[in-house]
């Protein structure tokens, strides 16, 4: 494997609010290697949202606090220990995101090419890129170089939708721009959360088809955040499992699917349809555990069918079953 691009070490993130302390991320421990896509999945509410806002530093504090000891590695350089201008130029050069819904990530009242000029603007000027010095004014080469992008992402009729608004177009050519955005700026880790919840099954697939291709061809690394194995199936080369705050399980996609070992890794797959299938989908028993406080020894012993005396008692330590897979459970 290549060298860790991103490093995460013992990220713990509580929520202070009038109710108490929510405990969002209990000592997350990940890397993700240069021009690697890395999945991370798991039920709502297993922080995997908190973990991407984290590593982009967009969390608001208060009411989110990071706990003394966690460390997120950028290239080595401590992002915890950045201030926000520093974090500021950061973001898009470096770590690009891609969010959930794009109809509100985008400025309703200016048009798509006004948001994605400027987003080409921004990376030139941040990259001392030649854009803007030739004898075309700077504008018209911005335009140029966002009908080409737009191109890349296979938007139709791209000259036309620099002059629409984001209310105009479809949840996947909205996302599409989100897409070419991110990517306009040349990140070296891009963050994507949910980029296809809100699109059709044949739009998800070919947004996700498109996203390997530019990713790949940029030679970016990627978390792409689902809490849908079969979604990240399609694009990531490795999968992290987090449920309450916590990984459970770390391997390679083929690992996954062949050989899950975690309980809850297993109960996950057991509720994807299957192809010629006719029995009715399975779904987990019971509940995630409540935030309010740090879960005491594993998390998911309460919904787990083979949990142990000791499951209740004692937090299991993540385990190297071999080189490239690892699960936090006492069964290994």
């Amino acid at each position: 494997m290549s060298e860790a691009i991103l490093r995460i070490r013992n990220l713990r993130l509580v929520f202070e609010s009038m109710q108490g302390r929510f405990h969002a991320l209990n000592g997350v421990n990940l890397d993700l290697a240069a021009g690697e896509v890395l999945g991370v999945v798991g039920e709502s509410g297993c922080g995997k949202s908190s973990l991407a806002l984290s590593t982009i530093g967009l969390l608001p504090t208060p009411p989110a606090k990071l706990i003394k000891g966690s460390e997120i590695l950028f290239k080595g350089q401590n992002l915890l220990a950045l201030n926000d201008t520093e974090m500021e130029r950061l973001r898009g050069t470096g770590i690009a995101m891609i969010f959930q819904e794009p109809l509100t990530s985008l400025n309703p009242i200016f048009t798509i090419g006004d948001q994605l000029s400027e987003a080409v603007r921004i990376a030139a000027i941040r990259q001392n890129s030649s854009l803007g010095t030739s004898k075309k004014s700077a504008k018209e080469e911005y335009r140029e170089e966002s009908i080409s992008w737009l191109k890349k992402v296979g938007l139709p009729d791209p000259e036309s939708a620099l002059q629409r608004y984001p209310h105009e177009l479809s949840g996947g050519m909205r996302q599409r721009v989100m897409i070419s955005m991110a990517l306009a700026e040349k990140p070296a880790l891009m963050l994507a959360d949910e980029p296809t919840s809100f699109l059709d099954v044949t739009t998800q697939a070919q947004i996700l088809r498109l996203t390997a291709s530019l990713v790949h061809e940029a030679g970016a690394s990627v978390m792409i955040i689902s809490h849908d194995l079969a979604v990240v199936a399609q694009i990531a080369d490795r999968v992290v499992v987090m449920y309450a705050g916590v990984v459970v399980e770390d391997a390679p996609i083929p690992e996954i699917y062949e050989k899950p070992l975690h309980p809850y890794t297993q109960a996950l797959l057991s509720c994807l349809p299957k192809q010629g299938g006719k029995k009715r989908l399975e779904m987990i028993p019971g509940s995630p555990p409540s935030l309010r406080k740090a879960p005491q020894g594993c998390p998911y012993a309460p919904r787990c069918a083979f949990a142990k005396d000791v499951c209740v008692r004692e937090t299991p330590e993540m385990k190297e079953i071999s080189p490239v897979h690892r699960v936090a459970c006492v069964l290994y």
